[in-house]
């Protein structure tokens, strides 16, 4: 979509206020082929997972029942006929988002992209950080994920880019554009003039600026000229009353002139009167009817529409963005130099097999085991300050434990949305399950370890040696 003055008029005046086994088959719809990939296939590829994922999560009937799907992939058990059914169906409908995702990356390019980046403020709390092409790298990352939990708002952000193409090219936008050119041309207005006239909304405020654009433009000679155009002068003559005698009818014209005027009395009965006022100067009236003009071209319904539908646009191009709190946490460690935005840095580092196999061993029974031993001591120190086996009964050794279970939740937690995040999550819940019913089993009371004899035998040798020394 090609940016025309209107458009470069909208990005000035923002400017001012704001400084996506190897088996598949097609499956037809109305917008084309589609191709599903087996659930081997996805879960192989980081960015399908982790979208496909975050679909599931959005359709499952209740989250105890993802739970179970994973929890039964996990153990290696059979799926039900519906979990089988459930997982047929979300890839067909997996295959149709990701090619809506692909559709908006292929619609909102980078050029289009900066644009909203400099037009719509809450989007730009997020666009505003990076430069264009970064943008829009990070935006059709978001598009993706935007497809698979909020479909419709990028649908009808697709179908109101249409509507905004099929505006620009009717007869009634084009004049709207030529009738602007036209105020700028005849009123020699520079870009930056005009952002900064229209970035005010009340039209005093915009004729204000209108008239210092004007009156910078006159010197000081020119400025005088002006202030002085602006003074209104009111004459008010005085009131002049003039009477004459009877006239002899029988004299001649010279007689009868002679009588008229030696009779005539002139009564002046007011005095002149000046008042001097103050009303709108050349540039007052001319910055007037600038405003009049912009704003009533401002105004045109198809220009009122254009913009209505840039906002929408705007709005969802923020929902995959500012208003997503995963991404948006990436975001700050991104620009504080922490760690660049990934999809394995969204998706808290579960988002390959090899993640959720590392996760499986850190949760098997030796290794919790291993790291019960190797905590106890420091949490039965924190609680009581005593060393494990320097706690009085069961009570305070199962408060040990239920630390260290808290311990292990809180470690191996992932906050991504992706199958293997899910997985992660289900295994890590199963496994606190059973540290929580059979605690004491799982993270046993070890037998006291035997005393050091050679370590006894000398302290034992030190004492006697020190009674003889102080009998």
């Amino acid at each position: 979509m090609g940016f025309d003055s209107i458009d470069k008029l909208r990005r000035g005046v923002a400017k001012a206020r704001s400084i996506d086994e190897a088996t598949s088959r097609t499956v037809s719809r109305s917008e084309g082929a589609l191709e599903v990939e087996s659930l081997q296939s996805i879960f192989a590829d980081e960015e399908k997972q982790a979208l496909f994922g975050s679909l599931l999560k959005s359709r499952t009937p209740t989250v105890d029942f993802l739970n179970e799907i994973w929890r039964k992939r996990n153990a290696k058990e059979a799926w039900t006929p519906q979990e089988l059914a459930f997982l047929q169906v979300e890839r067909i409908e997996f295959a149709d988002r990701l090619k809506l995702a692909e559709k908006a990356r292929e619609t909102f390019d980078p050029e289009f992209i900066e644009y909203m980046a400099e037009t719509h403020g809450a989007f730009q709390l997020f666009a505003g950080f990076y430069t264009p092409d970064r943008a829009a790298e990070l935006l059709h990352l978001q598009f993706g994920n935007l497809a698979m939990v909020r479909p419709d708002e990028l649908r009808k952000s697709l179908k109101t880019f249409d509507e905004i193409k099929k505006k620009k090219e009717s007869k009634e936008y084009k004049n709207n554009v030529k009738e602007f050119e036209a105020i700028r041309k005849r009123h020699d207005l520079s870009d930056e003039e005009l952002a900064d006239i229209l970035k005010g909304s009340k039209t005093p405020t915009r004729e204000k600026v209108t008239q210092n654009v004007l009156t910078e433009r006159m010197g000081a000679f020119g400025k005088g000229i002006d202030w002085l155009s602006g003074y209104r002068v009111k004459l008010k003559l005085p009131d002049i009353r003039v009477t004459s005698g009877p006239v002899n009818p029988n004299a001649n014209m010279f007689g009868r002139i002679a009588d008229w005027v030696s009779t005539v009395q002139v009564d002046v009965r007011s005095t002149p009167d000046i008042k001097v006022s103050r009303g709108e100067t050349f540039s007052q009236k001319q910055a007037h009817d600038i405003v009049a003009a912009l704003s009533k071209n401002e105004k045109a319904k198809v220009r009122t529409e254009v913009e209505k539908h840039m906002k929408s646009i705007g709005s969802v191009f923020a929902l995959a963005t500012v208003k997503d709190d995963i991404f948006m946490k990436a975001v700050s460690d991104e620009v504080a130099g922490i760690a660049p935005v990934s999809r394995n840095r969204l998706e808290g580092g579960a988002s390959s097999l090899q993640h959720f196999e590392q996760k499986k061993t850190a949760l098997s029974n030796p290794a919790i085991q291993e790291y019960f031993r190797a905590n106890r001591d420091a949490e039965a120190g924190t609680l009581y300050n005593k060393t494990w086996y320097g706690l009085q009964d069961d009570a305070q050794r199962d408060a040990v434990r239920d630390k260290i279970i808290s311990r292990i939740e809180t470690e191996h937690k992932v906050e991504g949305r992706g199958v293997i995040a899910q997985m992660v999550h289900a295994l890590l819940q199963h496994i606190l399950q059973k540290l929580r019913t059979d605690k004491r089993t799982l993270m046993p009371n070890d037998p006291r370890p035997p005393k050091d004899r050679n370590r006894n035998q000398g302290r034992n040798n030190q004492n006697r040696n020190q009674q003889r020394q102080n009998p």
